[in-house]
């Protein structure tokens, strides 16, 4: 006789077991060494869409990869996509795609980073959705950040730094939005020095705020009570974020209806008086 055990309710089950019953979305696509070009053809740049497509397909999954690392994302990039649209300068801001490029050996590798910049690239020059090819936009990001996360935090300290000194990526910022019990310490800038990184100078502040300017961005990283902000060195001022910008403009139609109707009920007021004096 066989004899079955039925799981524990979810609710009641430890992490550990839950992600090997329910293991959570894997893109099948590893990071490192990709497929080789085809004999036929020495440069990257010479194949066509369909063909790159095939062989280097774009990074599949969400952005990004962790439910907890998607909001901090989310209030990163928002708020620099509308700055740069503001600036009307070209700049991709994207995050968990695949950024192809050549190792150490001359292979096409891919990696993929929480977010990245590339600025003074049109958008058009990613011919293929979700992937970055080094070769064929002509440079490498200017800007990459890594978001904390307990299975990457060990990645992201050793072997991406290595890489993205390799690739040539100007500056390489890492953020914890637990305020540094992921990687140690809540914010940390690094800059491409002779190709290797050196540590972006970070001033503490008495709250327990830490702040450092991105030369690549032309902005301020600044960490406080958790989240990651972005300021205007220019202004002294705090990127808005896009609900807070929608907030801004209700609060403004308010004060707007508002006048409209004081200086109404000054029009009415005013006739009124008008009309006293003329007997009427």
């Amino acid at each position: 006789m066989v004899t079955t055990t039925t799981p524990p309710p979810l609710r009641h089950m430890d992490s550990e077991t839950l992600n090997k019953l329910y293991p959570p979305f894997q893109d099948p696509l590893p990071e490192g060494s990709a497929s080789p070009l085809p004999d036929s053809v020495s440069d990257i740049r010479d194949l066509d869409v369909e063909t790159l497509l095939k062989l280097y397909p774009p990074k599949k999954g969400p952005i990004p990869d962790s439910i907890r690392q998607f909001r901090p994302f989310a209030l990163f990039i928002s708020p620099l996509m509308q700055y740069f649209e503001i600036l009307d300068l070209d700049a991709i801001v994207f995050g968990n795609g695949w950024i192809y490029y050549r190792d150490e050996r001359g292979r096409i590798s891919r990696i993929a980073s929480d977010a990245y910049v590339s600025l003074n690239v049109s958008i058009d020059t990613l011919d293929v959705d979700r992937s970055y090819f080094v070769e064929r936009v002509g440079k490498p990001p200017d800007f990459v950040m890594e978001i904390g996360s307990p299975s990457t935090a060990s990645r992201d300290l050793d072997d991406k730094r290595s890489i993205y000194a390799h690739i040539g990526i100007a500056e390489y910022w890492l953020f914890d939005p637990e305020g540094g019990s992921i990687y140690g310490f809540p914010l940390m800038g690094l800059r491409l020095v002779d190709g290797e990184y050196a540590p972006i100078e970070l001033d503490e502040l008495p709250n327990g705020a830490v702040k450092g300017h991105s030369e690549a961005l032309g902005l301020t990283l600044l960490y406080e009570n958790g989240e990651l902000h972005l300021i205007d060195p220019s202004t002294g001022l705090r990127l808005r974020r896009p609900t807070e910008l929608a907030a801004d403009e209700q609060a403004a139609q308010r004060r707007a209806e508002a006048a409209q109707r004081r200086a109404e009920a000054a029009e009415t007021e005013l006739a009124e008086l008008r009309r006293r004096l003329n007997g009427e």
